[in-house]
């Protein structure tokens, strides 16, 4: 999991954790730890003393409380539900034992052959794409990929470059040039102070 949330902490949390970092180190040195050996030195102590009290109490009060509930809602549930409950898995127990019966041959006369007989299949038709994928597929690919860069690298881009440098690149020079004229002459400058009166 580390793997896959790590590069999102770099990119996201990273940077807020090294602003926010001097004040980690700040409140851990003024607060939790001072406070993590004031609870160590009084808290730990008053916490077991309680815990004791609590035990005993539990011991004297509250168990035989529970054990006189529970054993007055056992007595009360055989004496008014317990015989009900009885009848009634006594009348379902025959449906349960048919279905798991019926359940238990449907598994095994049923789909452990079916898994046995699909199994060989199953396996070969796994092998088949395998070993088209690894053997065909992926070949295939990149042979395709590198005669295909292959040719626009040896055919298409050396006319490319021919086109630009022989069309392209002396026009744009041209109008590079004519633009500075352009700028540059005494015209222009004389056009300008002419508009701005």
């Amino acid at each position: 999991m580390v793997p896959h949330i790590e590069p999102y902490f770099d990119a996201y949390a990273a940077p807020y954790m090294e602003i926010a970092s001097p004040y980690i180190t700040v409140i851990s040195e003024k607060v939790v730890e001072p406070t993590r050996s004031f609870v160590v030195h009084h808290g730990a102590p008053r916490l077991a003393q309680a815990q004791a009290y609590t035990q005993a109490q539990w011991l004297k009060s509250g168990k035989p409380q529970v054990d006189r509930l529970q054993a007055a809602a056992k007595e009360r549930y055989q004496s008014v539900l317990g015989p009900h409950v009885d009848r009634a898995s006594d009348a379902i127990s025959p449906y349960l034992d048919l279905a798991r019966t019926s359940a238990l041959q449907t598994y095994y006369e049923v789909l452990v052959p079916t898994y046995d007989l699909a199994e060989p299949y199953a396996v070969q038709t796994y092998d088949a794409a395998c070993m088209f994928t690894t053997e065909i597929a992926i070949p295939s690919v990149s042979w395709t990929f590198s005669r295909t860069y292959m040719f626009l690298d040896d055919n298409v881009l050396p006319h490319i470059r021919a086109v630009y440098t022989e069309s392209v690149e002396p026009q744009l020079i041209r109008i590079g040039e004519r633009l500075g004229r352009y700028k540059g002459s005494p015209s222009a400058h004389a056009k300008k102070s002419a508009a701005a009166s």
